[in-house]
């Protein structure tokens, strides 16, 4: 598959997922599922632990305590999160800027990413996204959630099992 195909596809299924999400939070349908929730939401966080992010080249570093977690992504994906990080906006928007953009528009806001798993060495995320009552967690790429989560400046969680697992630092 072409490097330009794969562009397409990611920038696809990155749309489909603001357009599902806007739909989800937007929709008066009675049909609608929602979550009713308490005044004060909470998450069960015990098996996860808060981490810093940063990047080296194409890697995601993933960094708690003497603890890292590194996933390689694409150099697309490397970009967008770099991005995030230095809080740069280029001359035209890219997706993740028109996707956080249109979120904060229908005022839901970026709660955290979770890197939940890893099987067959691929790494599983989620992302928890929320409006005035409804809470909807997301299965996402990492490096999507990652960079979503950075430029909403909400919270990146890793797994208590992955960072045992990781690298030490220490």
């Amino acid at each position: 598959m072409s490097r330009a195909v794969t562009s397409i596809i990611i920038v696809a299924l990155v749309f489909a997922f603001l357009i599902v999400t806007i739909l989800f939070f937007t929709k008066q349908d009675p049909a609608t599922v929602t979550v009713e929730l308490p005044s004060q939401v909470s998450w069960n966080l015990e098996a996860f632990t808060p981490v810093q992010v940063s990047l080296s080249g194409n890697t995601i570093l993933l960094n708690s305590d003497c603890s890292q977690v590194s996933i390689l992504t694409s150099s697309t994906q490397a970009a967008a999160l770099d991005n995030a990080i230095e809080k740069r906006i280029g001359k035209r928007p890219l997706t993740h800027d028109v996707a956080a953009d249109s979120l904060e528009f229908f005022d839901v806001e970026v709660i955290m990413a979770k890197v939940t798993r890893m099987e067959a060495g691929t790494y599983y995320a989620s992302l928890v996204l929320q409006d005035n009552s409804n809470v909807l967690e997301i299965d996402s790429r990492p490096s999507d959630a990652i960079a979503f989560a950075v430029r909403s400046s909400a919270p990146v969680y890793v797994s208590n099992t992955l960072l045992e697992q990781g690298n030490w630092t220490c």
